[in-house]
């Protein structure tokens, strides 16, 4: 696993740890055998939710520069939104775009199979 790199040693030691417990949690080395549901205890130190809305306090905590700049899109650049499910993802994308003041909003959709239209005689 891959994580940012800093230049503050107490830091890095502090991201090393956090990923590795994250790798052994993915490997099954963390805990216990499951089959694929599985109570993990997070520690308190290291959540960022401590009330009120989940989405907002995830969003202010990873993106304080897309936060601060009422939207600036260009803060985003490569950085991409992880979650257990789509769903989620699109819950945090929304909120982001609600936070965008400057942009028009366009939603893109797909289709697995596509359907002839006529237009009648000419």
């Amino acid at each position: 696993m891959c994580m940012q790199n800093t230049v503050n040693p107490s830091y890095s030691y502090d991201v090393k740890v956090f990923s590795d417990w994250i790798a052994n949690i993915g490997d099954s080395v963390a805990g216990e055998s499951n089959d694929g549901h599985v109570r993990i205890t997070i520690h308190e130190d290291i959540l960022i939710f401590k009330g009120g809305d989940p989405i907002a306090a995830n969003v202010e905590s990873i993106f304080p520069e897309y936060v601060e700049s009422a939207g600036d899109m260009s803060s985003l650049r490569d950085h991409a939104v992880l979650a257990l499910t789509l769903a989620v993802v699109e819950v945090v994308n929304e909120y982001m775009m609600a936070l965008n003041v400057g942009e028009v909003s366009r939603t893109y959709l797909s289709s697995e199979s596509s359907e002839s239209v006529s237009k009648g005689p000419r």
